[in-house]
């Protein structure tokens, strides 16, 4: 009988620290477990509607990518999947061990998304979703007591650890 595989979704506003957790993840774990970066996935599989100049960023396909990471899991050797993504609903509830939302200050996201080249509009929009808890409150619908939230606000050593205490 094979062992139940751990499915953990990262997510959070962009700018939270998705990417950069899941690179540090995936330099502690190596081969131990699947990173899936649902963003790089959607663009290598062409899951892509449209593209939006106002926000200058590619419009997903959402359905399609949530079809593709199901396959992915159901098709995975590795008994941890760490899936990371900014639309928090992306991998069956059933499945999903655990959902970490990344939270961070308004003033540390600004600077992140400035450092970005971002354009003003984009930046309030991204710092408006995070004031009003809107990913949050979306991993909640779809996963309630799984959720739970980390400040990134911290260096990246301290953040890390929080993230290894809520895998376990």
């Amino acid at each position: 009988m094979s062992k139940m595989k751990k499915i953990f979704i990262i997510t959070g506003t962009p700018g939270t620290g998705k990417t950069t957790i899941l690179k540090n993840l995936e330099k502690e774990l190596k081969e131990n477990a699947l990173m899936i970066d649902a963003g790089e996935l959607a663009i290598k599989e062409d899951l892509i509607f449209a593209y939006d100049c106002l926000r200058k960023s590619l419009v997903i396909d959402i359905e399609a990518l949530k079809e593709e990471i199901n396959k992915i899991i159901e098709l995975a050797s590795e008994d941890l999947i760490v899936i990371s993504s900014h639309y928090p609903c992306i991998a069956d509830k059933n499945k999903v061990e655990r959902v970490i939302v990344l939270r961070t200050s308004p003033e540390k996201l600004y600077d992140r998304l400035k450092n970005r080249g971002w354009e003003k509009r984009k930046i309030e929009e991204n710092i408006d979703s995070e004031e009003l808890s809107v990913i949050l409150l979306e991993a909640k619908s779809c996963y309630g007591n799984k959720v739970i939230e980390i400040n990134t606000d911290d260096d990246i050593a301290t953040t890390m650890k929080k993230i290894f205490e809520a895998l376990l």
